[in-house]
């Protein structure tokens, strides 16, 4: 099999479809995906389909995992459907990112953040709690709230909206299969208070990020749009991407360009040719082609249906069939990537 990465990426995602139709109980799935990963030790002979049965029953199992409740202390269990005014106890899982939205021509700014509760208060109760949260405040956090820090954080809690209509974006299924099933809005950021045991320093990433910022705006005046989307072409900054600044590039179909960050890519390709400097890949590919190409041009010379005296047919038959060759092979290193991105 040359591609091997797009089928199982095919299986994984035909049991994520499963999951999302059907939904047994979690233990019945784990049940039948370690009944079946015995069978694959056993029965040598049906092996290969039994692999395949056990990459379904992995998105499956993946999927509905983050939408069962298992903790006797799950968010679902303590609030249900309901509104309330909380007081959570967590962790921040990421830092919060700022988000700017337009409308008639004033600009609002709010952070959002992902906290994994550990403790809930209602009603001056303290009880322990368990469930991932997002959190949406107006203004800007202080920089003393980053990932991994402690927090506590006072608001309304609720279930996300449902799309207005039938057929629209549904925001609270898209965050439920990331495991949020609960939103809380606070009034202003007086709402949040740094936890016991508060780290002192923000992650390193976070630091070479603002580092990078300062850096990209170096001898500019001001800091403006176009700033604001070199920023988030190659550092992932999406606060600048608003409804208006997004627009064109939807239209245009470069929206794209902002899906992966220009950093990431510059970090990866540069370890990636590195790598094949050190390994001197390069030297070995160039000379294989060299290789592939002197085959194929001594084949077509060899051919019995072109004549010696027909130089134009033998340099036509040659570069045709060193494009078919590049084209093929493109295909299939693409085919190849586009699996093996889809598996990470």
């Amino acid at each position: 099999m040359k591609l091997p990465l797009v089928a199982v990426v095919s299986g994984y995602v035909v049991g994520l479809l499963l999951a999302g139709i059907f939904r047994p109980p979690l233990i019945a799935l784990f049940g039948i995906a370690f009944a079946a990963f015995i069978a694959a030790l056993v029965l040598e002979k049906f092996r290969p389909w039994l692999l395949w049965l056990l990459i379904v029953l992995a998105g499956w199992t993946n999927l509905a995992s983050r939408t069962a409740i298992v903790s006797p202390n799950d968010l679902r269990t303590l609030l249900g459907n309901t509104n309330a005014i909380v007081t959570v106890h967590g962790t921040l899982i990421e830092t919060p990112h700022l988000r700017i939205t337009e409308h008639d021509g004033q600009q609002t700014e709010r952070s959002v953040a992902q906290i994994r509760v550990t403790a809930l208060c209602r009603d001056a109760d303290w009880r322990p709690a368990d469930g991932l949260i997002l959190v949406t405040t107006p203004g800007v956090l202080s920089d003393v709230y980053f990932a991994g820090q402690p927090v506590e954080v006072n608001g309304v809690i609720g279930r996300p909206p449902l799309p207005l209509a039938e057929g629209l974006f549904d925001y609270r299924d898209y965050l439920e299969t990331r495991g949020i099933h609960y939103q809380l809005k606070t009034g202003s950021t007086n709402g949040w208070r740094l936890g016991s045991f508060a780290l002192p320093h923000s992650p390193l990433t976070d630091r070479f990020l603002n580092w990078s910022r300062r850096t990209l705006a170096l001898g500019l005046p001001v800091e403006d749009q176009p700033l604001r989307l070199l920023w988030a072409m190659t550092l992932g900054w999406r606060t600048a991407l608003t409804a208006d600044i997004s627009e064109p590039f939807l239209r245009a179909g470069t929206m794209h360009l902002f899906a992966i960050d220009g950093l990431r890519i510059a970090l990866i390709s540069g370890m990636l040719v590195a790598l094949l400097r050190v390994l001197q890949v390069w030297h070995r590919g160039h000379s294989a082609h060299l290789v592939l190409h002197r085959r194929d041009r001594l084949g077509i010379l060899r051919h019995p249906r072109i004549g010696d005296d027909d130089h134009r047919t033998r340099r036509l038959g040659i570069e045709t069939a060193g494009r078919d060759g590049q084209l093929a092979r493109r295909r299939r290193i693409y085919h190849f990537a586009v699996g093996t991105a889809a598996v990470v």
